[in-house]
């Protein structure tokens, strides 16, 4: 009986007509064309390439910011009416016959301030202040000088 039942199993798998293409390797990467296996490679997913970005560098000191005030009698003479806020070095060139001095401060009235040693004429006198953005006005303290027109503004930007 038992070889009765194995004819019988191979005898309908030769009868059954065979699909299209069942003979062929259904392997990855492998198509048929035209009744031919064809290899074609397998594709791969697509992968965006990591971004290249430059190497971080530190922006470049910015380059000190001078001011000269030359000082006469009467008068302030700025050789820049605007600076970048910041570190400001500022000359003060007494070209006069009497002795001057300078103060710097915000247009404001606000409390800070520098303050310029009386220079004789002739001298040169600079200082670094740190100034922030807006009118500043300079002036010679000494007694009636700043309204006889020793006094100037600078704006400060930034």
């Amino acid at each position: 009986m038992r070889r009765a039942l194995t004819l019988a199993v191979a005898a309908a798998v030769l009868l059954v007509p065979a699909a299209p293409g069942a003979g062929a390797a259904k392997h990855r990467g492998h198509k048929r064309y035209r009744d031919q296996a064809v290899y074609m490679p397998a594709r791969k997913p697509y992968r965006k390439p990591p971004a290249h970005r430059p190497p971080v560098t530190p922006p470049a000191p910015r380059p000190l910011t001078r001011m000269q005030v030359v000082a006469r009698e009467f008068s302030l003479t700025l050789s820049r009416q605007s600076v970048a806020a910041g570190t400001v070095a500022v000359e003060l060139n007494n070209r006069g016959e009497d002795p001057h001095d300078l103060r710097v401060e915000p247009a404001d009235g606000a409390p800070l301030g520098f303050g310029f040693a009386l220079t004789k004429p002739g001298e040169l006198t600079t200082q670094k202040l740190d100034v922030g953005p807006g009118t500043w006005k300079l002036y010679c303290t000494l007694d009636g000088h700043a309204a006889l027109g020793m006094s100037a503004t600078v704006t400060v930007t930034g």
